[in-house]
């Protein structure tokens, strides 16, 4: 209990600013989707530190970003795709106001910051699915440690497992006294 509160804390910044991961890439496989490892190291090197509001991203990070006002202050991921095929023509994480995106045509300019994906035929394309996901909370366009073992976090939190399983239980039970 001691430890994740010492967690918690340490992931208050001084900044009022959102840390986002930052990277891109421009074919499957590449470094931006899958070094989840370094990206994870950059965020545990970033809260071991003790001057974080003077901070240099840019030369102490591969993967995070300050998205300070004028990059916006929230986090997006977006996917590049081909329909059909599904050929990765860029995958990106990074900064955003929430109305510039990569692409100045993006058909849905209402993307709610509430991390879900949107997905778009590009205008005039008819063969380029764009997907974004926003959100507004530092690292929430990447992964986030396992505070168990130090790996991935890939599985429900029990905190929301608990309520899923008290539904479907109470979805059993209701459904055997109706027969």
């Amino acid at each position: 209990m001691i430890v994740l509160s010492l967690f918690l804390l340490s992931s208050i910044f001084i900044s009022d600013a959102t840390i986002c991961y930052q990277c891109s890439d421009a074919k499957a496989g590449g470094m931006c989707k899958h070094d989840v490892q370094g990206m994870l190291a950059d965020r545990t090197r970033l809260l071991n530190m003790s001057d974080v509001e003077n901070t240099d991203y840019n030369s102490k990070f591969t993967y995070l970003k300050n998205c300070v006002n004028a990059w916006g202050e929230h986090c997006l991921i977006e996917n590049i795709r081909e329909a059909g095929t599904g050929q990765l023509f860029s995958f990106v994480r990074g900064c955003t106001d929430g109305k510039i995106f990569s692409l100045t045509d993006f058909p849905n300019r209402t993307i709610v910051s509430d991390n879900q994906t949107t997905c778009a035929f590009r205008p005039g394309s008819g063969k380029v699915v764009v997907c974004l996901t926003m959100c507004k909370t530092d690292f929430c366009n990447g992964p986030l440690p396992d505070m168990n073992n130090g790996g991935i976090t890939s599985s429900l939190s029990p905190v929301l497992f608990i309520p899923l399983l008290l539904a479907v239980i109470t979805s059993i039970l209701y459904d055997v006294r109706c027969w």
